[in-house]
């Protein structure tokens, strides 16, 4: 008897320093993923999470459920995964202009950075909140909540907070405020992981105001208080993509909290759900208008840009002069480049209707190969890189993923789970970033995989008990 004690009890030592382990890696894999020059240590740790995962798997408290029928909510998504996937094979072996390249990166990019991240956080979600459809009180998710995606929010706000440690100093020594210095790489590199927490603290907020229940494991005023403090970082750092996909986030926030509290006739709880967002909207609209002279003329530059026959700057700006707008004022670079590149991206789809072949510089390849301009990687826009490297078939099978994974998320959310409104708001501030830059690769795309893995699994996992969790009137 006493032996058997012992032996479980070793065990659970075991199971519950593999979780703190676990949680604890992960997280410090977000917190370097922008940081450049950090890839050997980043490796390191993820090879230690798949041996602890492994270890883990054998213990005996471990549920044994990774082969259960899917729910619902996953079957289709998880089904069009699979398609979606299945389809770029086919692409790179019949249709790819450069076979071998191809399949290279969709192993690297899609298997590894894409589906095998995205598996990780799923199973370290399933790790992090083990038993808890079994709460008595029918609060678990709200008591509970998920130390792993507290976690990966935490460290992905942590670049706000350094973004402002550069910054600060710099505007006291200086006079104007350097909107845009970062301290380190491409501002876009802490644009992201930014963007992202904020969106958590978002649903956050909108989950207790609308459902009475959390999502993240710290106080409501840290919550709020850190929306604050990212909402300024996502200004301070200067991206529009970063302040767009932020806008678009508050638009779909609105819209689902507006709803779900009107249809269970909470009318003014409802109104103030749809001003608030609205408010915010306004306060980046103004900030960013005012502090980013970009906006001025873009209209003008997208009229000359998409000409890209008689405006050849894209080509090469050293024997094509940037053209002016119909005003006669200079274009802004920038918005030119992407305009153009765009346009050309486009053409590269009309010519290659079954994909060019995988890789985040299908773009690239394609231009060098129909005009001889080398240095070009990504079009900056997400989407349109996809819609090339994999055809209109991988696009619409695209589509068609990411509207099942609203309707999961939508389904669930309207039963009371915090995490389908997650999941949406999650969704809908990728699908702004990859119309406007390249994210369907690189460390983005990843970190973006290892968020969805953990909500996808604590937004879908709780559909059998959704009864427990609902909100009544």
């Amino acid at each position: 008897m006493y032996n058997n004690i012992s032996f479980f009890g070793t065990h659970t030592m075991i199971y519950n320093t593999i979780k703190h382990l676990l949680l604890l890696l992960i997280t410090c894999i977000v917190l370097l993923y922008p940081v450049p020059e950090t890839g050997s240590n980043r490796n390191i740790l993820f090879l230690a999470i798949l041996l602890l995962l492994l270890i883990w798997k054998f213990l005996p408290q471990v549920k044994h459920s990774y082969f259960m029928p899917p729910l619902a909510e996953q079957r289709y998504p998880l089904l069009l995964l699979f398609t979606i996937t299945a389809w770029m094979f086919i692409q790179t072996t019949l249709f790819a202009v450069d076979r071998a390249e191809s399949f290279n990166n969709l192993i690297e990019e899609w298997m590894i950075g894409g589906l095998i991240f995205g598996w990780l956080t799923w199973n370290l979600a399933k790790i992090t909140n083990d038993n808890t459809e079994h709460s008595p009180d029918g609060s678990g998710l709200a008591n509970i909540g998920s130390l792993l995606i507290t976690g990966i929010t935490l460290a992905a706000f942590a670049h706000a907070l350094w973004l402002f440690y550069h910054q600060i100093p710099i505007w006291q020594n200086g006079g104007a405020y350097p909107y845009g210095s970062t301290p380190y790489a491409q501002r876009d590199f802490l644009s992201f992981p930014i963007n992202l927490a904020f969106i958590v603290f978002i649903a956050d907020i909108a989950g207790y105001i609308s459902l009475k229940k959390r999502i993240l494991r710290i106080p409501l005023s840290l919550s709020t208080l850190f929306i604050i403090i990212s909402t300024a970082a996502i200004i301070a750092v200067h991206t529009r993509n970063g302040v767009l996909s932020a806008v678009a986030a508050l638009i779909i926030l609105a819209a689902a909290t507006g709803h779900y509290l009107w249809y269970n006739r909470q009318k003014k709880m409802a109104v103030m759900m749809v001003a608030a967002p609205l408010l915010m909207i306004n306060i980046f609209a103004i900030s960013t208008i005012n502090t980013d002279s970009r906006w001025a003329g873009f209209w003008d530059t997208v009229e000359v840009a998409t000409d890209i026959e008689n405006n050849r700057a894209w080509l090469d700006s050293s024997k094509h002069p940037y053209p002016k707008t119909k005003n006669g004022d200079p274009v802004d670079a920038s918005a030119y480049l992407r305009i153009a590149w765009i346009t050309l991206t486009i053409e590269g789809i009309e010519k290659h209707p079954l994909g060019y072949g995988y890789g985040l510089g299908a773009a690239g390849k394609y231009i060098e190969e129909e005009y001889e301009r080398k240095g070009f990687v990504s079009s900056h826009s997400g989407i349109l890189d996809f819609t090339l490297a994999n055809g209109v078939p991988g696009l619409i099978l695209w589509i068609l993923f990411s509207t099942m994974l609203l309707w999961s998320g939508w389904s669930v959310f309207m039963k009371g789970n915090p995490y389908g409104l997650l999941l949406i708001l999650m969704l809908a501030n990728f699908f702004t970033r990859t119309v406007l830059d390249g994210h369907f690769g690189g460390f983005r795309f990843k970190m973006f995989a290892l968020f969805m893995g953990a909500i996808f699994y604590l937004a879908t996992h709780y559909h059998y008990s959704s009864k427990k969790y609902a909100n009544t009137d």
